[in-house]
């Protein structure tokens, strides 16, 4: 039984009778008629041909030059997505037209690989401000450029009309990457993607090491991805750094000399002989330096007492912990 909007106003209904909206004909005819035709078609012996769908994908989808869509459908025997039954996939990415074949009708979704966007190929943040940071994201599809600051974190300089409803806008760092998931971005990545991604995760007392002593010396250096970080052991993770008591949103004068490759352990840092430009990898320790649990005792010598200070006392908290949040999140120590 089906009550109507007014009868729902006057008061609640009886628990015998269940109140709901009128099924919307496109939604029940259509799946009806194809069973009826594939019915008919085993009594006759013949197969039911596919139906030709066209779906208008949302404007919020975010879709690569490149990327390969997959349309799967709901089975409600086994309770997962199967692609069975789905065929000829076609995309026409400038329309957001998604065209397919199907010989079953249930929900369907379109798909695209959990680890499309990573590993990553590159990370660099710095400050532009005290306690206003910067992360550039290279992905295998896009780059992205994040400003994290107190409790907040935006998406910046972007101009795709997938992201415009997320663009300059300020969320908690969680929520941003959630919104970014639902435009078919995923940023969040789990142990669980090591078979697919082919980067093993670092350890998590090695990878909170690294974070926390980024976070907190981020207001005097800039740091950066190496591309050693994948080979060394999961107990290791290697950044580099280079002052930054400026601010400098990019620095005018690209030196590699000014770039120190540091590696950290669970409970040690050191400025190692690592280079990106080098053939072969060599985490060795530089000579006359040593290992300590904090960066700021690792660089004694190597750099001014400001930098150095700036590293120790942490100006803002509340900054520290949304670096820590998101960086947490996005894993740019282990898969990168």
């Amino acid at each position: 039984m089906s009550c109507s909007p007014a009868s729902r106003k006057r008061g609640p209904c009886d628990r015998s009778t269940t109140c709901r909206r009128p099924s919307r004909p496109s939604r029940t005819l259509i799946p009806s008629v194809l069973v009826h035709m594939q019915r008919i078609a085993l009594l006759i012996g013949q197969t039911v041909p596919p139906l030709q769908v066209l779906i208008k994908l949302p404007n919020y989808v975010f879709v690569g030059e490149e990327d390969t869509l997959k349309v799967a459908l709901w089975d409600s025997k086994v309770n997962e997505w199967t692609t069975e039954g789905i065929e000829e996939v076609k995309l026409d990415a400038a329309k957001l037209h998604l065209e397919f074949r199907t010989t079953r009708l249930a929900p369907l979704a379109f798909v695209v690989d959990r680890c499309i966007d990573y590993p990553y190929t590159s990370w660099y943040m710095r400050c532009t401000a005290v306690d206003k940071a910067l992360l550039d994201l290279v992905t295998k599809r896009k780059r992205f450029v994040f400003e994290v600051t107190s409790g907040q974190v935006r998406l910046i300089d972007t101009s795709d009309p997938a992201l415009a409803h997320v663009a300059e806008k300020a969320f908690e760092p969680g929520m941003l990457l959630y919104e970014l998931l639902k435009c078919g971005i995923n940023l969040m990545p789990d142990d669980k993607d090591e078979k697919v991604s082919g980067y093993k995760p670092k350890y998590k007392d090695a990878e909170e090491r690294a974070i926390f002593e980024l976070a907190s010396s981020v207001n005097a250096f800039a740091f950066r991805s190496s591309v050693w970080n994948k080979s060394l052991t999961a107990d290791q993770v290697a950044m580099s750094i280079r002052l930054n008591l400026e601010y400098d949103r990019e620095f005018f004068e690209e030196d590699e000399r000014e770039w120190k490759t540091f590696v950290w352990y669970y409970n040690k840092c050191g400025y190692t002989k690592l280079n990106d430009k080098d053939k072969e990898c060599n985490a060795q320790l530089q000579d006359d330096c040593v290992n300590h649990l904090w960066l700021c005792k690792a660089i004694q010598g190597m750099y001014s007492e400001e930098a150095i200070d700036r590293c120790r006392h942490i100006s803002q908290i509340s900054f520290f912990e949304t670096v820590r949040k998101f960086l947490r999140l996005l894993r740019i120590m282990s898969f990168c």
